[in-house]
């Protein structure tokens, strides 16, 4: 296993396979509580508590990631990781890993076809504009797709900068990212903690709306 490995399985305390239960983490256990209750206060009232619930943790992380967005692009090599960003190595368009990771991608986070989503669907005027609605929010979503992607590479390059590395090697996917790049990034910013709230704040926010459309398949 990797070093990045090694860190997330520490930070997260994670048993070394499934075969080892380990001792229960109360404080996950607690977290997990209060993401079960937070879910049954959003669709208490059916989809008509859930209507309103989106209106914030839609647009929320929209508003904090352009904060986190603005901040990371004063500091020192953030341009790096943009300009990576932002100029494709279309060699890379030759692999089918490539095309099968941004159809999972797609899919994760587009959302067609999932229960809560055709359930959401069904409330729709039955003679309402459903082409216009889909083109709207593939583009919602391809703009969030885009927005995420500067608020990463901003911050890679500005972390590569940082330890003298390329941006390659500092980058990190999967858990590594959120519970390793980014608290290393806020940690390097004045006034952390109110940094962290905002990030983790966002983070919670994203998972509710994700938690609250998927348990509408159920109503």
């Amino acid at each position: 296993m990797s070093r990045q490995g090694m860190k997330v399985y520490k930070i997260l305390n994670a048993s070394p396979g499934i075969e080892d239960w380990g001792t229960p983490q109360w404080h996950l256990i607690l977290a997990l509580f209060f993401s079960y209750a937070s879910s049954f206060l959003c669709i208490i009232k059916g989809v008509k508590s859930v209507g309103k619930v989106v209106y914030v943790t839609a647009l929320g992380p929209f508003v904090l990631l352009v904060v986190i967005l603005i901040r990371s692009l004063f500091l020192e090599g953030s341009t790096d990781g943009i300009i990576m960003y932002l100029k494709p190595d279309l060699s890379k368009l030759l692999s089918y890993q490539i095309w099968l990771e941004a159809a999972m991608q797609v899919f994760y986070s587009l959302g067609p076809v999932w229960g809560g989503v055709t359930t959401i669907a069904s409330y729709h005027k039955f003679r309402g504009n459903i082409l216009k609605n889909t083109m709207i929010i593939v583009a919602v979503h391809t703009f969030s797709n885009c927005l995420c992607g500067l608020v990463v590479f901003s911050i890679l390059g500005f972390l590569a900068h940082e330890a003298g590395l390329s941006i390659t090697e500092v980058a990190e996917s999967g858990p590594g990212l959120v519970f390793l790049v980014y608290p290393e990034f806020l940690t390097r910013l004045p006034l952390p903690q109110i940094w962290a709230v905002i990030f983790f704040s966002m983070l919670f926010m994203v998972g509710l709306d994700s938690q609250s459309s998927a348990s509408c398949y159920f109503l």
